[in-house]
This record gives structure tokens, C-alpha cells and sequence, in this order.
């Protein structure tokens, strides 16, 4: 870094590296020490931030997890909400453990699939393909769950006019520092996105929350864009990593209750008994049927890897034990969920979306009009009630999500067709010069 100073009329050009060295050593301990002084106030409010999220969450116990169509055949398998409740579980023990904020990081798992829609991860993949393939950006469900309670749904202001209700008493500027401290939950849900194995996770200790807004934006225009973000907490990696540890094992168990396989063995079963599962507690969960505790002791298993081998800085697994996971969920992928592909005629989810979208677009342009979206808000009644008139036995969530546009919300995805825009340019001028020459 090159610092310019006047002199005498006359530029002066110099290097001071170690003086610029404490000088940004000085600003990040200070960031540092910022951003632990607004986790601390989370974890003061906690209980009274929880019901306003809480209460956007709500259709998370109807939302599927990995296996899309077999949902209704068994009460024994995952929904969104017990799949959320079971990381916060495993979050809680290890943030005790490693004398993190214990609330705020259940705040976090609670949620972290706020964002999920139906389908599950395909219906995200197959929406996300119909939307580039119209040029609307991607879709991601991690970043959905955000942009929802930001702009939608204004959900800093709720909080902060529910906890001035409760308690009158409170300062104004304890109450505006809480406000600008609730990104930090929101990047942890933003940030959680665990489709990929890793043994190792640590926080971008830099990040403001501008820095989140952007990665919120372009999580929606940046295909991939999802797997490059870490969060601004060590409870966020904590999250992230118990998210995979949680859903891992139940995978396997919720496709021997759907039917997918018929039995623990071939390589499950090796690579349980790599982790400790004895071959009598497989044999004993075959023959009952009953794989639950097998599910819970993995579980228990990763977790004290975790709680072994983190430190203040980072949230990590052994090698071992991360090269285990690495085969669990290649296992998964390669016995279950190719079998699951078999039996679903997947070729259809994208025509049927694709239909929907532009029936949707085409009822908002020659009724409702895309102008008027911006401030729909102000007049729902009506826009509610010609959408319903409109769409009869089509999807009411969609109408609702739909009337519930705000100004805020319509900004967001102005800029987001601009900057996807703005990629398309940038991408095409890239493959002009790579033909060029």
C-alpha cells in the first residue's frame, strides 16, 4: 500500500509497511470487538427476537427434505421443521461446549431453512433452472429465507417495535444498536447452505453488513455464488456444519423408511462401522426396522469430532472423520438418491414451473400491471381479490406471495434483473474475445 502526503507544495510518495500493519491490525481488533459486543446483544434479546421470525417459519413443518415424493407414505421421515429443530439440538450442545453464544446460535438453526420451497432441494434446482433459462436470475433457497424478511417482510423494524412494546423502559440507542446488529442472524441463515462437505469452516471476520446485503444479491444473480460465502460468525460456521451433520445420517434413514432401500449394508454399513457403529447394532436395526438410535449415534459421533477438534477460530472435524462424512454423503447420493430419480418423472417439474411462471407473469401484466407492483401493497384488498378471482384453483401461497409485494421488495428485484442483465453483457463479451482470438 502506497500512502500520497503533500510536503512543501511537492508530492511525497512513501511505504511505512509496519505502521499500516498496526493500522489495520488496530481497525479489525476494533471490528472484532464490535461485531462480539452485537452478538452479546442478540444473545440479550434473544427470546424476544425468536417470535417474529418464528412466526415467518411456520409453513416449515409442511416443506419436504431430500425425498420429494415419498413424503406422504411415512410419518417417520423428516419435514423442514423437525430437520431444523434437530440441528438446533446438536448446534446448542457443541456452542455451550465452545463457549459460544448458545441463543443466538439456536436462533440461527432454528431458521436456517426459512428460505425452503416445495420439492425440496430439486424443486429449488428445477425453479432455478426456469429461471435462467427466462433470464430472472438464479434461485437459491438460503438466500430466499433473507431477502424475504428484509424486504418483505421488514422484519428489523418488528422486532425493535415488539421489544419497545414489552419493554417501554428500554433507551432508544440500545435499541438502534440491537437494529443494526440483526444482520448477523441473517447471514448466518444466508451463509448456511451445506451442500458441500468441508472439514474445516471459518468466519469472515471482515464482513459488514453491507457486505451481506451484496452477498444477498448475489446469491440471485451469480449462479454458485451460494458456495463462496462464509458467515460473519463463528455461530453461523457452527450452524453450517451441523446442518450437515444432522441431515447426513437421516438421508440414509428416511429412504430405508420410504422404501428406497431395503436394508443397512454395502457400503452404509461400511462406512458405519468405520465410525463405530457395531455390526450387532446394525443387524439389531435391520431386523426391528427401527433405524432412529443408528441415526442419533452417528449424530452424537461428528459432533464430538467437532467439539474435539474446533478452537476459537474455526469450527473443524478430523481428517478422518471428514473423509467419512465425504463417503457418507457420495454413498447417498450414488444408492439413494439415483434410485429416487428412477421413480420420479422429473422431466416434468420443469415444463410445469416454466407453464406456471409465465401464466403468473402473463396475469400480473394484463391485469395488474408490472408498473403498479411497486406500491400493489397499499391496495392488497383489491389486488387480493383479482388475483384470487383471476387464479382460481391455482396456488395460494403464490397469490399471496405475490399481493404481498412492497416497494421494497420491488426495488430488490429491479436491481437483481439489472445486475443479471449486466452479467449477460459481461459474459457475452467474454465469449466475443475468446472467439476472436
Amino acid at each position: 500500500m502506497q500512502i500520497a502526503t503533500f510536503k512543501n507544495g511537492t508530492e511525497e510518495k512513501y511505504k511505512n509497511k509496519k505502521a499500516i500493519a498496526n493500522v489495520q491490525k488496530v481497525r479489525v481488533d476494533n471490528y472484532a470487538k464490535e461485531i462480539e459486543d452485537a452478538l452479546d446483544l442478540i444473545e440479550k434479546y434473544a427470546e424476544e427476537i425468536e417470535p417474529p421470525i418464528l412466526d415467518r417459519n411456520k409453513s416449515s413443518v409442511s416443506k419436504t427434505m431430500a425425498l420429494i415424493l415419498f413424503r406422504n407414505s411415512s410419518q417417520r421421515a423428516q419435514n423442514r421443521k423437525t430437520h431444523q429443530e434437530m440441528v438446533e439440538g446438536l448446534a446448542k450442545i457443541a456452542a455451550k461446549q465452545l463457549g459460544l453464544h448458545v441463543k443466538l446460535t439456536g436462533l440461527i438453526a432454528k431458521n436456517h431453512d426459512i428460505g425452503h420451497m416445495f420439492l425440496g432441494h430439486d424443486g429449488e434446482r428445477w425453479l432455478s433452472n426456469v429461471k435462467e433459462e427466462l433470464g430472472l436470475g438464479t434461485y437459491v433457497h438460503n438466500s430466499l429465507g433473507p431477502k424475504e424478511l428484509m424486504y418483505r417482510y421488514k422484519i428489523y423494524d418488528e422486532i425493535i417495535r415488539e421489544i419497545a412494546f414489552l419493554y417501554p423502559e428500554k433507551e432508544a440507542k440500545e435499541l438502534n444498536r440491537l437494529k443494526r446488529s440483526l444482520w448477523l442472524i441473517l447471514d448466518g441463515i444466508n451463509c448456511h447452505n451445506g451442500e458441500m462437505t468441508q472439514s474445516v469452516m471459518r468466519p469472515n471476520t471482515e464482513k459488514t453488513e453491507a457486505d451481506f446485503k451484496e452477498e444477498v444479491m448475489k446469491c440471485h444473480t451469480e449462479k454458485g455464488f451460494d458456495r463462496k460465502i462464509s458467515p460473519a460468525t463463528m455461530e453461523g460456521c457452527l450452524v453450517r456444519m451441523c446442518d450437515i451433520i444432522a441431515y447426513t445420517p437421516c438421508d440414509m434413514i428416511d429412504s430405508l423408511y420410504e422404501g428406497l432401500i431395503d436394508k443397512i449394508d454395502g457400503k452404509h454399513e461400511s462406512i458405519l462401522l468405520r465410525l463405530g457403529i457395531t455390526s450387532e447394532e446394525i443387524a439389531k436395526a435391520n431386523a426391528r426396522k427401527n433405524y432412529d438410535k443408528i441415526a442419533k449415534k452417528v449424530q452424537i459421533i461428528l459432533l464430538k469430532s467437532l467439539m474435539e477438534n474446533s478452537t476459537k477460530d474455526e469450527i473443524k472435524l478430523s481428517p478422518e472423520v471428514s473423509d467419512i462424512m465425504y463417503e457418507f454423503r457420495k454413498a447417498n447420493q450414488d444408492i439413494i438418491f439415483a434410485e429416487k430419480n428412477k421413480r420420479e418423472n422429473v422431466e416434468l417439474y420443469s415444463d410445469a414451473i416454466k407453464r406456471l411462471m409465465i401464466y403468473y407473469a402473463d396475469m400480473i401484466d394484463e391485469n395488474i400491471g408490472v408498473h403498479n407492483l411497486r406500491e400493489i401493497n397499499k391496495n392488497r384488498f383489491f389486488a387480493k381479490s383479482l388475483m384470487n378471482e383471476l387464479g382460481k384453483g391455482v396456488d395460494e401461497e403464490f397469490i399471496r406471495f405475490i399481493t404481498g409485494t412492497n416497494s421494497d421488495i420491488y426495488d430488490f428485484n429491479e436491481e437483481m434483473l439489472k445486475k443479471v442483465e449486466e452479467n449477460n453483457e459481461e459474459a457475452k463479451k467474454y465469449l466475443l474475445n475468446v472467439e476472436c482470438h
